[in-house]
């Protein structure tokens, strides 16, 4: 951390943390204002007094503990390889944004599981129009005990106001904090997919012995139509993967052939506790299988939840245009 420009306010802010033993830290701040540098000096200066502490990092799409598209908890390292993941969360995407419901439940789960003195809640820099109600469903469901507001000037302070009856601690950005680009973050992303699927081996799995969630398909009642490749019906209407392009009709939704090739989803256990990632490398419907592609321990994974992005064997990703 010595390399790391650290303003006096955040010695005063770590101090004034132990002193009032604010356990639960909630940090806010806008895009590259220094929130995970500041995360891993308070873990660092609680451990140095004898505290244990544990970092829920809930930025989506850029990751400093585990993969991105989850909110992860863990022990920080000198990078997000190096870091310790002890629990995760499956989001959907690397985007809060359509996906504040999971955003607030994981958040919310992580921060009441992680075993350690203090919690420090690290979040997106999503802070203006759709993100505010976002931050303050957050922090509804999480109570901290203080919020730490990072600002260059004065861009949280609509927010703020709207938490004043909350305990709120205000201090600057690193003067050090580096600005990055859309590419950039994407590119980290990348390199972070990469890396967490590198080596992992496919797997092949029955449908009707996994649960299937955030998703329609795979809940019906499966219906023999040989017009179409696979077709399911339920109290939500027909669900039909087929090529064609069929006429409009009320409660019939169709998905195209294919859509299962690397679409990222979460593993879980029966318990319903995320055990990491996994990618779909292909659907059998006549077999009734899915083969996925994940480091995750395939005895363990008893559900499948789908999410709405893909992500190739390069890290690259690729949207969703349809709703499963």
């Amino acid at each position: 951390m010595s390399m790391i420009d650290i303003p006096l306010g955040w010695k005063a802010a770590a101090g004034e943390i132990l002193l009032r033993n604010s356990r639960k830290v909630f940090i806010l701040g806008g895009t590259d204002s220094g929130k995970s540098t500041f995360c891993s000096f308070l873990y660092d200066f609680l451990i140095n007094m004898g505290k244990s502490a544990a970092i829920i990092d809930a930025d989506v799409g850029q990751k400093d503990i585990g993969p991105p598209a989850c909110i992860t908890s863990g022990i920080p390292g000198e990078d997000p390889g190096g870091a310790e993941m002890t629990g995760c969360y499956f989001v959907g995407n690397v985007t809060p944004v359509r996906h504040f419901l999971p955003m607030v439940v994981g958040v919310s789960e992580l921060t009441e599981s992680a075993r350690a003195d203090f919690k420090i809640i690290n979040t997106t820099g999503l802070v203006h129009g759709i993100g505010r109600p976002l931050k303050e469903a957050k922090i509804e469901a999480v109570k901290p005990d203080v919020i730490i507001a990072i600002q260059r000037s004065n861009e949280l302070e609509v927010l703020l106001r709207s938490l004043r009856n909350l305990s709120i601690l205000r201090i600057a950005a690193s003067g050090k904090a580096a600005l990055k680009s859309p590419n950039e973050r994407r590119a980290a992303r990348e390199k972070a997919f990469s890396s967490y699927f590198k080596d992992a081996p496919e797997h092949r799995f029955s449908l009707d012995k996994l649960i299937f969630q955030r998703s329609l398909i795979f809940n019906g009642e499966p219906v023999r139509n040989p017009q179409f490749i696979y077709c399911e019906k339920s109290a939500e209407g027909i669900l039909a993967v087929t090529a064609g392009k069929l006429p409009y009709a009320p409660r019939f939704r169709t998905i195209p052939p294919g859509f299962e090739e690397n679409l990222l989803c979460g593993v879980a256990d029966i318990q319903n506790a995320c055990l990491g990632l996994a990618r779909v490398r292909r659907i059998d419907f006549r077999r009734r299988t899915i083969t996925l592609l994940t480091p995750v321990e395939p005895m363990k994974i008893a559900i499948v939840q789908f999410g709405d992005i893909y992500v190739d064997n390069d890290g690259k990703e690729g949207k969703v245009s349809f709703r499963l």
